[in-house]
């Protein structure tokens, strides 16, 4: 797990955050994070953000 000061960590959350809210997101930028949690080896994280892309069907 990273730690709470790593960059990926605040943008994990505030993405999370964002999108709790409602606030409408560029697919490309969960996407961009979800590569670099999973860069990371941050696994989890990054499958529960891609979670929020949108199918592409």
């Amino acid at each position: 797990m990273l730690p709470d000061h790593h960059d990926l960590t605040r943008q994990y959350n505030a993405i999370m955050k964002q999108i709790a809210a409602g606030v409408p997101m560029h697919p490309m930028e969960i996407w961009d994070l979800v590569q670099a949690l999973q860069e990371e080896g941050e696994h989890g994280w990054a499958n529960s953000l891609a979670d929020h892309l949108p199918d592409q069907r």
